[in-house]
């Protein structure tokens, strides 16, 4: 059996918060921010969903002709999660992949410039590497910002 001033201690270095940092404030507020972005998307594709399947419920709109349009809202999903997130290097570059994403499905299944699925992969490949690089670059870039910020607040 623990002698109770053991017990004591642990609760209370257990209920102790961390200190406060700017940092872990950024994150905290990050975070946030991409959950209240996800609800965003998802209400706003509940609302579109529910408009077409009305729409065509009610034959004013007819569907089939639609889904050709379908990976333009990757490209709109992307682009969101470009201007919500432009501050967050891995966010903009997931938000640009998605665009590229859209843009190349959509390309493909109109059968733009000869484009298919099997002529085109090495694009992925190559968008793929882009995402790297952009997130890399926008890492550095904000890292050097924040630290020249830092430099000329002291």
């Amino acid at each position: 059996m623990q002698p109770q001033h053991d017990i004591e201690q642990k609760t209370q270095h257990e209920i102790r918060p961390e200190p406060y940092s700017a940092r872990t404030d950024h994150y905290v507020k990050q975070e946030t921010a991409y959950r209240s972005y996800k609800k965003i998307v998802l209400g706003v594709m509940l609302v579109v969903a529910g408009c077409v399947g009305f729409l065509d419920h009610i034959d004013l709109l007819q569907i089939g002709k639609l889904w050709r349009y379908a990976p333009l809202l990757m490209v709109g999903f992307g682009v969101t999660k470009m201007a919500f997130f432009y501050s967050e290097p891995r966010m903009f570059a997931q938000g640009a992949m998605t665009s590229f994403i859209g843009l190349w499905l959509f390309a493909v299944l109109q059968d733009f410039a000869g484009l298919t699925f099997r002529n085109s992969w090495p694009l992925l490949l190559i968008a793929f590497g882009v995402r790297i690089l952009l997130e890399a670059s926008l890492t550095q870039l904000f890292s050097q910002k924040s630290s020249e910020e830092n430099h000329h607040a002291k």
